[in-house]
């Protein structure tokens, strides 16, 4: 059964495919995929990051970019540099931060200190 684990961007990656089927090919029928850790089926992930968050910013930009017909469902964190992720952007490292994910990508307007990262997994599912 060919396969493979290997590091793939930013996390390792496991994939298994029927005999007759190359796992490295991104044209594999679903149905011929015996396993994948970067698709378990109903959240298969689209994508997933780590990008710098900008200290002042009153305007949104774009952190992270793609072009969907529906606003994927996210999970996101926080790394204040302090070793450990978080789930909220508290008022003692930000100002009024506000993130909003589109079709576009992930959006971001506000005001944190300096140092702050936002780690990201967007799925190939439609949040809302």
């Amino acid at each position: 059964m060919p396969g493979y684990i290997k590091n793939v961007g930013d996390h390792i990656r496991m994939r298994w495919v029927q005999p007759g089927y190359d796992p490295d090919a991104t044209n594999v029928p679903p149905n011929k995929v015996i396993f994948d850790s970067d698709d378990i089926g109903t959240l298969s992930v689209l994508a997933r990051g780590r990008v710098s968050v900008p200290v002042t910013q009153p305007n949104y930009i774009q952190l992270v970019a793609w072009e969907l017909p529906y606003v994927p469902l996210c999970q996101m964190q926080f790394d204040y540099g302090d070793g450990y992720l978080h789930n909220a952007f508290p008022a003692s490292v930000s100002y009024m931060c506000t993130f909003n994910v589109r079709t576009t990508g992930i959006w971001f307007k506000g005001y944190p200190s300096s140092g702050k990262s936002l780690v990201y997994t967007a799925f190939r599912v439609k949040a809302a």
